[in-house]
């Protein structure tokens, strides 16, 4: 699932079983992501809340702002933050 730069989104929850997220989108409040197996991809977001878990996968986190909670499991994969505060 690939999600464009020109949407704009009060809030996301996506729960997949196999499958790829990408988001470059707006999210002005909440995102929510959970997959078993796939990767999460995310840049240039400025959130409230963020919570992503992935079972088996990668997740990839690049310049992204969070003001409250930011949490990210991962049980068997990795996990790359890069300009995430």
């Amino acid at each position: 699932m690939e999600i464009p730069k020109n949407f704009t989104f009060e809030a996301v929850e996506i729960l997949g079983s196999t499958s790829n997220v990408n988001l470059n989108s707006s999210v002005l409040e909440s995102l929510k992501i959970k997959l078993s197996t796939g990767n999460i991809n995310m840049e240039n977001l400025s959130l409230k809340a963020c919570g992503l878990t992935v079972s088996t996968g990668a997740v990839v986190v690049k310049t992204v702002v969070c003001e409250n909670d930011f949490e990210v499991t991962a049980s068997t994969g990795k996990v790359f933050l890069t300009d995430v505060s």
